[in-house]
């Protein structure tokens, strides 16, 4: 069970991730709705939709700024679970990784945005995990993750970055990563990978949601090798602004879904 659970945290504090956490998820992941009442509108498809202010905070550009979620929700094995997470923008920092296998190091210059999430099941202890996200300065490409626990994760492939203005309707892809070790006359990668896609869906009232879907995969040995998929909902409010995440991760057979308001 702590397995799981160091499991879920970690790949929600990736997620919240690579947006700023990928359509790659896959319908098993999909994602709850709200049924529409007589003073609900449909959102349009085509309707546009302001980021700025929420991408300030999730690619770290604004130091201070943070959005944070009071969760709860069960599992496919009828357990109850409760979670916290938050997203801080850091503003502009350096940051140093190893780049080759004779202590060859770099440093860029970046932004930064930190995710912690709290997660509890029902009866057992609560258990947090902390994770950073590096952007390089003026281009909100993505230079490293670092989902904390020694998991550090670079693209290997392009990273577009999600557009200021998108329209309801519009997704694409974020990027492959693979998770490295590095230190000290070490670099090697480990066959850990994943891949990061975006949706912007229709809300209601000229609200949209915001689907951010990763897919891990893990593919050491043949007993050890596993795949998880996430997918995390930011429902935004006509301006752009999150007013709720929804959060559902598959993995080792068991599903555990998430959601709540914004403090």
């Amino acid at each position: 069970m702590k397995k799981f659970m160091l499991l879920v945290m970690g790949l929600a504090a990736l997620s919240a991730a690579l947006f700023g956490c990928g359509g790659g998820g896959g319908g098993d992941t999909a994602t709850p709705t709200t049924p529409v009442t007589q003073t609900e509108t449909p959102t349009a498809t085509g309707t546009p939709v302001d980021l700025t202010a929420f991408k300030k905070v999730f690619y770290g550009k604004t130091s201070g700024a943070q959005y944070s979620f009071a969760l709860t929700g069960s599992d496919s094995n009828g357990k109850s679970w409760s979670a916290s997470y938050t997203v801080s923008g850091n503003g502009a920092t350096t940051v140093t990784k190893w780049i080759g296998p004779q202590s060859q190091t770099e440093t860029q210059n970046t932004t930064k945005v930190q995710t912690l999430v709290t997660l509890q099941q029902s009866g057992f202890t609560a258990t947090s995990s902390i994770g950073a996200k590096y952007f390089n300065s003026g281009d909100e490409t993505l230079y490293m993750v670092d989902a904390g626990n020694d998991k550090k994760f670079v693209p290997t492939s392009l990273y577009m970055p999600i557009p200021d203005h998108p329209t309801v309707g519009d997704f694409g892809t974020l990027t492959h990563l693979e998770r490295y070790k590095s230190g000290p006359n070490v670099l090697m990668f480990d066959f850990t990978t994943i891949d990061v896609t975006w949706q912007l869906k229709p809300d209601v009232n000229g609200g949209s949601r915001l689907e951010i879907s990763g897919i891990t995969n893990a593919s050491g040995l043949a007993s050890t090798s596993s795949t998880t998929k996430e997918v995390d909902t930011f429902v935004l409010d006509a301006n752009g602004i999150p007013t709720k995440l929804l959060i559902s991760v598959i993995t080792g057979g068991t599903t555990i879904t998430l959601s709540g308001n914004k403090n």
